[in-house]
């Protein structure tokens, strides 16, 4: 019924600080300097049921449930889930069956940053067993356009359901996740290299880009004018991550030499620039949690920087960040 078709060890990294760091802030950063990342397998399961974002064994029994959530979950939790796919049975479903299928996803996949570096990287662990697996998907994904483009550029087809349906798989693969999110592991660099292989030209030029949120709905720039203007004489030019399709962001930071943005999803994208490149984060002040493009940027061997920022309360839900221009300005003149 099950199997274990590929095992990775777990391993021990050391990270090295922010290149600007202060004394007084290293503690922001103690926490991922070294980190134990766990062993990654792919299981084979015969004839699964999938139901919601719930993979079940002998019809009912929920299996893996950590592997298909985002938030761990508690024992009270994953026991009301089994439970829940024993009074299923009892429902009728609208039914839908599948030979050969791959699950990749969990319940926070449905933004760009957690597609990228959790699910596709799971893909990619899986790779050499896939033979016609499609990658099974809520309808809710059909929205999301960097999801197909992604695929399609890996040569995966996709077979998206409806939560209400009970999807019956003859061979489904569950590989489980690379890392814990915002750490990262070789998968990544298979992905990097697999979307960088065949589509790309050779003729790179130098960039400095700084990505603009001002179209993300959520944590944007309070004096984004200004900060542009200094960062236009320092030879960088303003995207919008929103505005590109997926290949194009690949492309786009090929290129890119040089990135300044604030903590936001587009950042991923620095796994596809060349290695020492200059990463400058625009952090919350005070913050130890948001580590993940450090992180990322520590895999990637750039040189990571960072600014503080003060945040700024408004009543339309919108975080707005403020930095000091002449703080960006000494960082810009002295390191990028």
């Amino acid at each position: 019924m099950i199997r274990i078709c590929k095992r990775t060890k777990s391993k021990r990294i050391i990270r090295n600080y922010p290149l600007n760091v202060k004394d007084k802030e290293k503690s922001f950063f103690d926490d991922e300097i070294e980190k134990f990342i766990p062993g990654t397998f792919l299981v084979g399961i015969k004839n699964a049921t999938i139901a919601g974002y719930n993979i079940r064994i002998f019809r009912n029994f929920t299996v893996f449930q950590n592997h298909t959530y985002f938030y761990k979950l508690t024992f009270i939790q994953r026991l009301k889930n089994v439970l829940k796919g024993f009074l299923d049975v009892a429902k009728k479903k609208d039914k839908l069956y599948v030979e050969k299928a791959i699950w990749i996803i969990d319940t926070g996949s449905n933004n760009y940053f957690h597609w990228v570096a959790d699910c596709l990287t799971r893909l990619v662990y899986a790779k050499s067993f896939l033979d016609g697996h499609k990658v099974l998907l809520p309808t809710k994904f059909k929205n999301l356009p960097y999801v197909s483009e992604s695929l399609s550029i890996l040569n995966i087809d996709i077979l998206y359901y409806k939560e209400s349906e009970e999807i019956k798989v003859n061979e489904l693969l569950l590989p489980s996740r690379n890392a814990p999110t915002g750490n990262y592991s070789e998968s990544i660099l298979a992905l990097r290299s697999s979307l960088l292989k065949s589509k790309i030209s050779n003729q790179l030029s130098e960039e400095k880009i700084f990505i603009s949120r001002r179209k993300a709905g959520k944590r944007d720039l309070l004096n984004e004018e200004k900060v542009y203007e200094l960062l236009k004489k320092f030879g960088f030019k303003k995207i919008y991550c929103e505005d590109l399709e997926f290949m194009q962001q690949v492309k786009t930071f090929q290129n890119c030499t040089a990135l300044v943005s604030i903590h936001g999803a587009g950042m991923v994208n620095q796994m596809f620039m060349p290695s020492s490149s200059n990463v400058l984060e625009i952090r919350t002040e005070n913050n130890s949690s948001d580590n993940a493009f450090f992180s990322l940027a520590n895999f990637f061997n750039h040189n990571y920087f960072y600014l503080n920022s003060r945040y700024v309360s408004t009543n339309n839900k919108t975080d707005l960040y403020d930095i000091s221009t002449s703080e960006l300005e000494k960082l810009l003149e002295a390191d990028f």
